[in-house]
């Protein structure tokens, strides 16, 4: 994750009223980047399911995106930050 996406989602956990389930599309936390990435921590208490289209860290749910979000079936927030930085070679997978 970049340093100012990290940054925006902080204000946002901090600012606004985020209802739940939080789904966050694109959890994986590569090695290097599993403090900046982790996000639970910035909505406690708040059910937060962490999908990616691996398994690894963070992630609780893999497959891919538009099945993840529908099994939710009612997600307050939903976050894609930076799940197509790393995607980009298999884009159409994530539509």
């Amino acid at each position: 994750m970049r340093p100012h996406l990290r940054e925006f989602f902080e204000l946002c956990a901090l600012t606004l009223v985020c209802p739940e389930s939080i789904v966050e599309i694109g959890v994986f936390q590569p090695v290097g980047e599993e403090a900046i990435a982790y996000l639970r921590p910035l909505f406690p208490g708040k059910a937060f399911i962490g999908c990616d289209m691996q398994s690894g860290p963070g992630v609780a749910r893999a497959g891919k995106k538009s099945p993840l979000v529908r099994q939710t079936r009612a997600a307050g927030l939903v976050s894609g930050n930076g799940s197509m930085d790393r995607r980009l070679g298999r884009a159409g997978e994530c539509a």
